[in-house]
């Protein structure tokens, strides 16, 4: 066998090999590498005799594709790896296995997140890796002539590691696989596609044979080739065009959906005077926002003749105020939707109206970018609702009556309504131009706000007029800041007309709702009750009703020049994110062990100086301990160093003091946090058995164990958390190398109570393991890899200590996804 790879322009350091008696080991280059490492051959590109392109990517795929420029004997059996992956003693074994497979001619690797054509090439083009014209060339040729490519066919594979022998009908192979590449887009996959439906021969498919999170990459691609990314709406128009090449299909529509829409990116930017803002405010709803004004805007507020603005305010601001009590609505809220739907009876035709609720500020940003948004547009709620989350947030607060939803649903349904293509707007802020379609759409908006709510009524009349705004998928994209918290001018609260009981009744107003809408709620229902609006609307609370929390609604906001965000990486385990979003008004310290590089970003970069060994330990330790490194009064904030940061994080983080932390999204039990650990072997058993044996000694209680994400801590620095900080920290050391069950150890044990993130995602940074974009190593297994085998007896041995009954508090046995990452099975 002959392993081989290659490096231009020095983008990565030269590979470690496992050397095995009759494989040689060549590596070609361009003259950035030293050549001096072993067991490599080593090939200087010039050598080949070809004629090489410019580009160092496209350069080093010369040999990579066709190895029998090189390699000319039949017998040669080759694997190419890429460079970034060292070649094991586990890939050299299973290599002799591949090649013992009757069909190994050629053998590529099944790709782990496979995407249809239609999307990998959306891929190639939002990431810069290639321009519309050469995708569309591509496309074309392989449309081209009597058997056109069927995309249907394409089974994309991951081309790091490539295995084939060196016959004839390989070197075909190879060639059509380097002149698709040639002719086409800046990455092989779909080339080697290509390559298999021209010439007939099938690759055979295999799993993964190398970790993507470990790599000897030294150089980012940008530094080899030019990346130029474009802008959403280049992204919308060029799958416009890929989608008329390829004819529409599935997968058009996921490629879209895959493309956050910046509204402000697509329509005609108008002029500053002719754009409208405006609002009503009835019954004194709100404060009207005097934050940002533009001059040469117009700013309109529709009121009942009650608002109390002092006359002095209404003459030095840029507000005009316009009394539409004579319109003969009563109720304060229906006269305020009047105006909000009824944008044209209020405005002259095709003239420009943005709605915004009272309660917010207004910014530069919202102003400039509300110029382009123009024909239609309107906000994605952040909680992406379906009918169903919709429709139950207002029956759990008593917006509406029990028959007043169930009806509503009745004449949607009959009407042809179709629920599962909810849109979910969250309509503060609505652009229209006012067409004659928009004024139609407005129309029909007011006609369906039979509940007191306008959202559903919204999409409602989307569906029943077919006009179709743009929305911001992010929300705060506008300009505008939203949540709870910023609605700044906010006095009161909505109205409710149902009874303030009726919660207790949503499985049977759930299977009502189901028989009118012939679905299940149970597949479409991602919140059942909506526990902060109804704990803030007075509902359930005198029940002992258990409520989600949010703890940047629960805080009060503190002073960012007292804030810290820390982290601390040792022994290379993360690598700070490039693209973190830093407020210059906060401190930023890493604490590190001299592993990393010290020159990303604002931080201040610590090297510690402690008596202990091993790096995980030593990383914990600040995590655990930031009184020792903060003075008392300061506002910290622990972040896991591979996440990336964003505004939203910054600012919920001034609400989440003076402890917060996030809830395990799988709602863990102590039997399951345990076992996620031994099972992946981060523990041996008996550290296990340790750590449960110190805990039945106290008071802790293993079914209330509270399931915590320790990944970002914010805490103020004060008695009672130091206290809690030590009490962690002590626990971290009776047996497992894990911190949640310490945390929550401390918790029960000092009577802190900390808030948590139900989802760990509304605090601002996504969590899960596809959101560490800055891990490079793994977590230390200090357990046996086998000793998963053991697991009853484990969990015998759990229970006559917690007397907890398995079957009641083990809902994760094995851990499997983890267990394969870190090479258990």
């Amino acid at each position: 066998m002959i392993f081989y790879t290659c490096i231009t322009n020095g983008y990565d350091s030269v590979p470690d090999a496992y050397v095995e008696e009759g494989c040689r080991y060549v590596l070609f280059h361009d003259g950035s590498i030293p050549t001096t490492k072993g067991p490599w051959e080593y090939v200087h590109l010039d050598d080949l005799n070809v004629e090489l392109p410019d580009c160092p990517v496209r350069k080093s795929y010369v040999i990579k594709h066709e190895p029998h420029i090189y390699f000319t004997q039949s017998s040669d059996l080759t694997v190419w790896v890429d460079a970034a992956y060292n070649i094991t003693r586990d890939l050299v074994e299973y290599s002799r296995k591949v090649f013992r497979h009757p069909h190994s001619f050629v053998v590529l690797q099944e790709h782990p997140d496979p995407r249809s054509l239609l999307e990998e090439f959306n891929k190639l083009y939002a990431e810069g890796f290639s321009d519309s014209l050469e995708i569309t060339r591509m496309s074309e040729r392989m449309l081209a002539g009597y058997d056109p490519y069927p995309k249907k066919d394409y089974k994309q594979t991951i081309n790091c590691v490539v295995w084939r022998h060196n016959f004839q009908e390989n070197r075909q192979w190879n060639r059509a696989w380097a002149r698709w590449y040639r002719r086409g887009v800046n990455r092989d996959q779909i080339a080697s596609a290509l390559a298999e439906y021209e010439t007939g021969l099938t690759a055979l498919r295999v799993p993964m044979q190398v970790s993507l999170d470990n790599t000897n990459r030294v150089k980012k691609y940008e530094e080899s080739y030019n990346i130029d990314r474009p802008t959403n709406k280049q992204i919308t128009d060029f799958q416009n065009k890929l989608v008329k090449i390829w004819d529409s299909d599935i997968t058009s529509a996921m490629m879209k959906a895959a493309v956050p829409t910046l509204p402000h990116e697509f329509g005609e930017r108008i002029k500053h005077n002719q754009l409208n803002v405006y609002t009503c405010i009835t019954n004194d709803y709100d404060i009207p926002q005097s934050f940002y004004f533009d001059p040469d805007v117009n700013y309109w507020i529709f009121h009942d003749g009650k608002l109390s603005v002092p006359d002095s305010q209404k003459m030095s601001g840029s507000w005009k105020y316009i009394d539409v009590s004579h319109l003969g609505i009563d109720n304060p809220r229906e006269l305020a939707f009047y105006v909000k739907a009824n944008a044209h009876e209020f405005f002259p035709p095709n003239s420009y109206t943005v709605w915004v609720d009272g309660c917010f500020d207004h910014s530069y940003d919202f102003i400039e970018r509300s110029l382009g948004c123009f024909p239609f547009s309107v906000l994605r709620h952040g909680g992406e609702f379906s009918y169903y989350d919709e429709l139950l947030e207002g029956f759990t607060c008593a917006f509406y009556r029990y028959n007043t939803a169930v009806n509503y649903t009745k004449y949607l349904a009959s009407a042809g309504y179709d629920f599962l293509k909810y849109s979910s707007p969250q309509c503060s802020v609505v652009w229209r131009q006012l067409t004659p379609e928009v004024i139609e759409f407005n129309k029909k908006w007011y006609e369906e706000g039979y509940l007191n709510r306008d959202t559903i009524p919204f999409d409602a009349a989307m569906q029943f007029t077919g006009v179709t705004p743009r929305f911001y998928d992010n929300r705060d994209d506008c300009g505008i800041q939203f949540g709870f918290n910023n609605k700044k001018g906010r006095i009161k609260k909505h109205e409710q007309l149902g009874d303030l009981e009726q919660y207790k009744k949503v499985d049977q107003f759930l299977m009502e709702i189901d028989r009118e809408t012939g679905y299940e709620a149970k597949l479409f229902c991602k919140y059942k009750l909506h526990e902060f609006y109804m704990k803030y609307y007075g509902i359930g609370g005198s029940l002992g009703l258990s409520f989600n929390t949010y703890p940047y609604q629960e805080g009060v906001r503190v002073d960012k020049r007292f804030v810290v965000i820390y982290t601390c990486i040792t022994n290379g385990h993360d690598v700070i994110p490039d693209k973190n979003y830093y407020d210059p008004e906060i401190r930023y310290v890493c604490f590190h062990d001299g592993t990393i590089d010290t020159t990303k970003g604002p931080w201040e970069y610590i090297k510690l100086d402690l008596d202990i060994d091993c790096p995980r330990d030593l990383a914990f330790y600040p995590k655990c301990n930031p009184h020792e490194f903060f003075e008392k009064g300061t506002y910290t904030v622990w972040v896991d160093g591979c996440f990336k940061h964003t505004r939203e994080f910054v600012e919920k983080s001034l609400y989440s003091f003076p402890f917060t932390t996030l809830r395990n999204i799988s709602k863990f039990s102590y039997y399951d946090e345990l076992l996620e650990g031994f099972t992946c072997a981060f523990f041996p058993y008996e550290g296990g058995i340790e750590i449960t044996e110190a805990l039945s000694a106290t008071k802790y209680k293993f079914n209330k164990y509270s399931s915590p994400q320790c990944s970002i801590v914010w805490r103020y620095l004060y008695d009672e958390t130091i206290e809690f900080n030590e009490q962690w920290y002590n626990w971290s050391k009776k047996g497992i190398n894990r911190d949640s069950i310490p945390f929550d150890a401390a918790v029960q044990l000092t009577g802190t109570k900390p808030l948590y993130y139900e989802n760990r995602s509304d605090s601002g940074i996504k969590m899960g393991f596809q959101h560490k974009v800055g891990r490079v190593k793994k977590h230390p297994q200090y357990g046996d890899k086998k000793q998963y085998t053991k697991v009853d007896q484990f969990i015998k041995d759990l229970e006559k200590i917690t007397k907890l009954k398995p079957l009641l508090y083990i809902k994760y046995k094995f851990h499997e996804f983890y267990m394969k990452h870190y090479d258990i099975i």
